[in-house]
């Protein structure tokens, strides 16, 4: 005969197992959405140091992406405001600026994408918990107004990645421009911190798929609404 206390074992043995997985997929889904924060802090760290390997006038160079990027505005902005009118010069600059503005602006831009998803979900986790349907659905429609699907987001996330290939661009303007006064370019070779974020956003990416066959089972799947709370439409998603 059966005492409670082996009762007690076998109702534990059966609930442990989905209690678990139920964790772990929470686990996968809150990954997914912290990832890009994680990248972005990666590549600002990577920034600072000399991994970025090249090669100018025959030698080889060692050099960090952001005080490349840091010192290529200061020179643009010194020569276009006090420099002389050199042939090309100014074109070479503002092209310098352009794409050193561009590529932060894109990294900003990315970044605070990936601070309001994680606010809206920890918007969507406290009204679950407090059984809060409408401020659940007003989260949801909130984040939607501004990443109205799974691919816009995805987008949004890659957007950290020019500013990790800023090297490369700025290789790129520097030989298109100098080749014509017999400059001396820098050629980029390998480029640690462009690397490292790649992989990242490709770990992001199946993270991404993963999420999106579980999220909706835990209630936590930012792009769905629930029609039968009384909303008004469903799930938009890009296949």
């Amino acid at each position: 005969m059966m005492g409670a206390k082996d009762r007690e074992r076998e109702v534990e043995g059966v609930a442990t197992p989905p209690e678990a997985g139920c964790r772990k997929t929470r686990a996968l889904v809150l990954l997914r959405y912290l990832s890009p924060v994680f990248v972005a802090a990666v590549l600002l760290i990577l920034g600072f140091f000399h991994n970025v390997f090249a090669s100018q006038g025959g030698h080889e160079l060692g050099v960090s992406l952001l005080p490349l990027w840091a010192n290529s505005i200061k020179a643009a902005r010194t020569y276009l405001l006090e420099g002389d009118a050199v042939a090309g010069g100014k074109a070479f600059y503002g092209m310098i600026l352009l794409c050193a503005c561009t590529v932060a602006v894109l990294f900003l831009v990315s970044l605070l994408s990936s601070i309001f998803t994680l606010y809206v979900l920890w918007r969507v986790m406290r009204a679950r918990a407090e059984n809060d349907s409408k401020g659940e659905r007003e989260a949801k429609i909130l984040f939607r107004a501004f990443l109205p699907n799974r691919a816009w987001l995805f987008v949004t996330n890659l957007l950290v990645l020019p500013l990790a290939l800023f090297p490369e661009i700025f290789s790129f303007v520097c030989g298109r421009f100098l080749a014509a006064s017999r400059g001396q370019a820098m050629y980029i070779r390998f480029n640690v911190t462009a690397v490292a974020v790649s992989l990242l956003l490709l770990a992001l990416l199946v993270a991404a798929v993963l999420e999106r066959r579980f999220s909706r089972d835990l209630g936590l799947d930012l792009f769905f609404v629930d029609e039968e709370n009384g909303d008004a439409e469903g799930e938009v998603e890009a296949e």
